[in-house]
């Protein structure tokens, strides 16, 4: 009996060639069984944060995307077919130890506007030094299913996750002289799978 496997015309409905497309839960497992999957450490670009003049506000939404690391599409198109970014660390480094008044950092899911000083204030109890002289991180890992679904390698503007930093003179006492205060750095982890 010379029966067709595995083709297009015999293959069960929700699949492809009789490859498993969706490992199940979405987003956690490769597209079929056995799909090799890589795990890269990657640095995106780094961000310089200043005081304006006369309110002493900083108020940053640094996006965790692909297009921040840079030449993502160039260095990885041409190897894989999809990516996800499923960990970042985002490290605030002050640079001088007589910079007035305090910083609030956290990750937003949901909005990546700037900051407001309302929110600011909310997130208090994540406020610390400008003139620290050590890094202050943030990890974020990513947990809902559509933050773990895997994207096209030439789309490189998905944002899973915003890290926010706000500073300003009236609610935390920063400089009214535009100064640089620090630089942000982000380290992602991003997975790869589909061999172009």
């Amino acid at each position: 009996m010379n029966q067709k496997i595995n083709s297009r015309k015999n293959a069960k409905p929700g699949t492809k060639t009789g490859r498993k497309i969706n490992g199940g839960i979405p987003g956690l497992q490769p597209s079929f069984p056995g799909q090799v999957v890589k795990q890269f450490k990657l640095e995106s670009l780094p961000l310089l944060v200043t005081t304006t003049v006369t309110t002493g506000v900083i108020a940053t939404a640094y996006s965790v995307q692909a297009a921040n690391v840079q030449n993502f599409a160039t260095r990885f198109g041409v190897l894989f077919e999809e990516y996800r970014i499923v960990r970042a660390s985002f490290s605030l480094k002050c640079f001088s130890s007589t910079n007035p008044g305090l910083f609030t950092h956290w990750v937003d899911e949901k909005q990546v506007a700037a900051p407001t000083s309302a929110e600011a204030l909310q997130k208090s109890m994540k406020s610390f030094s400008c003139a620290s002289p050590s890094p202050h991180v943030i990890k974020w890992a990513a947990k809902d299913p559509l933050d773990l679904q895997y994207t096209d390698i030439g789309t490189t503007n998905v944002i899973p996750v915003t890290y926010k930093i706000y500073t300003d003179n009236a609610n935390f006492g920063s400089s009214v002289v535009a100064t640089a205060y620090g630089q942000i750095t982000c380290d992602l982890i991003v997975q790869f799978r589909g061999y172009n």
